[in-house]
């Protein structure tokens, strides 16, 4: 298998994203279909997986970001991370918030720098990660992290 393509065997995760000023929520998965010969991504998250079908008939090549809840794949994560933010999410202006990102996975110092500086590359000013889920978590987290995100493994 092609390094490039390593991804393609990584379980997608559910990634829920939280803004308390607009008191959003929105939920995808970490899904993606990279074009045969353009390498460009073509399709993300659940479209992904509902057109499943479609995508492999036209050749895509399909596999998620995260391993076991953990960034795998960090140059396609900024990517999408930056495009569920600015058209998922609907957060048009980033005015470097400080995000707290919950996830039940252990991860070691590697793992947590890594997911740390993906969301530094979105502009954040600051990061929280707690191991643990959102709805345990959410009593820990200061009240100046006006941004959640929530990392769920094998969605």
């Amino acid at each position: 298998m092609n390094k490039k393509y390593r991804f393609v065997n990584y379980e997608p995760s559910l990634i829920r994203f939280y803004n308390q000023e607009h008191d959003k929520l929105y939920e995808d998965i970490t899904l993606l279909a990279i074009g045969p010969e353009t390498d460009s991504i073509m399709c993300l998250g659940i479209e992904v997986k509902e057109n499943r079908h479609i995508l492999e008939r036209e050749n895509m090549v399909i596999g998620s970001i995260f391993k076991n809840g953990v960034v795998a794949e960090f140059d396609l994560s900024v990517k999408i991370f930056k495009y569920y933010f600015r058209k998922k999410a609907k957060v048009r202006r980033f005015p470097r918030p400080k995000i707290a990102v919950c996830t039940s996975v252990e991860m070691t110092q590697v793992e947590e720098r890594a997911l740390s500086d993906l969301i530094h590359s979105l502009g954040a000013k600051d990061v929280l990660i707690i191991e643990e889920p959102f709805e345990k978590a959410k009593r820990d987290i200061p009240s100046t992290y006006r941004t959640i995100i929530e990392i769920i493994p094998e969605a």
